[in-house]
Order: C-alpha cells, then structure tokens, then sequence
C-alpha cells in the first residue's frame, strides 16, 4: 500500500504556473460550458474574493467583462507582471477592482447596484466555507444569475 503522508515525487500542482494554469483551464470550462456570448452578458463575470485577480485576468484576456471584489487591497506588486497594464505612469489592472466585502451591503450600494443586477455570473471559489455560503446566500437572495 502507498505511503499516503509521503511527498509527492512530482507535485503537479504546486507552484505559481500551475496555479495559473488551474486558473486558466477554469476559465476555459466556465466558457466551454456557459458560453461566451452567455458571460459577456450584462456586466459580465463578478469574481468573488477574487484575490489577485487571476480568473478576472484570463477572463478579461478572453475577451469576456470580469470584476474583481476583493476586500483586502492589492497593491500592483501583488500581482503578477502579467496582470498589471500601465496607464498613465500608473499599474492597473486590466478588469475592474472592488475592494469591498461581497455582502449585502455592496450589493445595495446606490454606485454598484447595476453592475450586479445586470451581472451575467457570479464565481466564488475561496477556501473559506463561511466566504462561499455567503457568496451563494447573497446571490440566491439577491440577483438572478448563473453562480459557481
């Protein structure tokens, strides 16, 4: 029987490029299956807890609208080069950032309520049980879209 507390001799899935690449390949299902046309609905894709802003990113890359809420800032050296675009001697990412709890109250906020009514999905993928029933329990409640 294989000794299960044993390292991996190749871990595949560890590392920053294959963290971007998981996020890469969830992109791609999430298009493959939903639809592209079905994601740039509306406002597009809101990423919930989105950290640095990898799915916004790849999203974004593929041409579909996506916006990071994420309430810990991020500062442009948190992110990967990659992620970063420079405008006007400033880094910036290239999809909109809310650096906000995802609770009820951003979604009443008079400045955001249209971004999310109009939202096409919702993706909350955090570790964190208490983050996702959240996600879930905010969207069910309040808006009428695809979540994951």
């Amino acid at each position: 029987m294989p000794d299960l507390a044993a390292e991996p001799e190749d871990d595949s899935h560890s590392g920053k490029e294959d963290k971007a690449a998981r996020h890469r390949i969830f992109c791609e299902w999430i298009i493959e299956t939903f639809g592209k046309a079905s994601l740039m609905a509306g406002s597009g894709v809101m990423d919930v807890a989105g950290g640095k802003g990898d799915i916004s990113h790849f999203l974004t890359e593929m041409g579909i609208t996506s916006t990071c809420i994420e309430p810990f800032p991020r500062s442009s050296q948190s992110l990967s080069e990659s992620l970063v675009v420079d405008t006007d001697d400033n880094k910036a990412p290239p999809f909109k950032t809310l650096e906000r709890f995802f609770d009820e109250d951003l979604l009443n906020d008079s400045a955001h309520v249209e971004l999310f009514q109009n939202a096409a999905f919702y993706c909350g993928m955090h570790p964190d049980q208490v983050s996702i029933l959240n996600v879930i329990s905010v969207t069910c409640n309040f808006l009428n879209s695809a979540l994951l």
